[in-house]
């Protein structure tokens, strides 16, 4: 704990940085680092680690751009590299933080960020990110993990399926297809066929409401590999301007295996709310 609190009074005796981010220390290039609360916990993330924290994203006149807290209350989880959820590269400053500190960054380099539109704020001036790490693990405990959040192994994956679908007003699928479908909102115009350009807006959970994907993306509907069975079924259906949620069980989904990245591991149903941006 003593290293960890000198790192916060060290920044006293640096006067220049002072002057332009008070209280913050310097931290690699243009990148500044404040730790105000800190836990007893001593572990670290490593960038292979899978970790789940909180963040708030700051603009201009220190209003808040985004903030995980009300829309993610159980926080966003990631591997340690593709932290961030899409608007910042947080995998290097959260190297510099243990399991339960909270901690302020200044970014002033706009390759940290991942979203576009804080590039170009970047390029005006410096970027703050609040953080908050809630937990650390690697691959082996984060596989447990899910594994004992899902009771898997005590219970059927069907079962966790149908509790899901009757707490959260899905659609029993009738389709044969295998996944459970409740539309937000009914878009326009035509179906996607073979080769047709969609683009997509996305979130990922667990059945518990844990984050493990957000983003956009754009890809050939009807390719093989481009995107998971269970979203490339529930897709078909959709038009442009449609938004639901699907349920899609772990044979559709990243099956036996888990995901590549290994943030979703073997045997895991996961839910994504989808909404069409574009059909061509």
């Amino acid at each position: 704990m003593k290293i960890r609190i000198f790192l916060l009074l060290a920044v006293a005796v640096n006067s220049c940085n002072m002057e332009k981010y008070d209280g913050y220390t310097p931290i690699g290039k243009n990148m500044h680092f404040l730790l105000y609360s800190f836990s007893e916990n001593s572990r670290k993330p490593n960038d292979s680690d899978i970790v789940t924290y909180h963040m708030k994203v700051f603009g201009s006149e220190h209003q808040v751009v985004f903030s995980s807290y009300e829309i993610f209350p159980k926080g966003m989880t990631s591997l340690v590299e593709n932290s961030g959820n899409g608007w910042v590269a947080l995998g290097s400053p959260l190297m510099n933080m243990a399991e339960g500190d909270s901690a302020s960054f200044i970014f002033e380099n706009p390759e940290f960020a991942i979203h576009e539109d804080l590039r170009k704020l970047l390029l005006r001036e410096a970027l703050r990110v609040d953080v908050k790490l809630i937990k650390v693990r690697s691959k082996k405990e984060y596989a447990d993990e899910i594994v004992r959040l899902n009771e898997l192994g005590d219970v059927d994956e069907s079962i966790l399926i149908k509790n899901f679908i009757r707490e959260n007003g899905l659609q029993e699928d009738t389709s044969g297809s295998g996944i459970h479908v409740r539309s937000i909102h009914e878009g326009r115009g035509e179906l996607p066929s073979q080769g047709d350009q969609i683009k997509i807006r996305y979130t990922g959970t667990f059945l518990g409401g844990e984050l493990f994907d957000k983003g956009e993306m754009v890809f050939s509907w009807g390719d093989e590999m481009q995107v998971i069975r269970g979203l490339e079924l529930a897709l078909s259906g959709m038009r442009k301007g449609s938004q639901a949620k699907i349920i899609i069980p772990s044979y559709l989904a990243y099956g036996e295996k888990g995901s590549t990245n290994g943030v979703v591991p073997p045997g895991t149903p996961v839910v994504y709310e989808v909404e069409v941006l574009d059909l061509k």
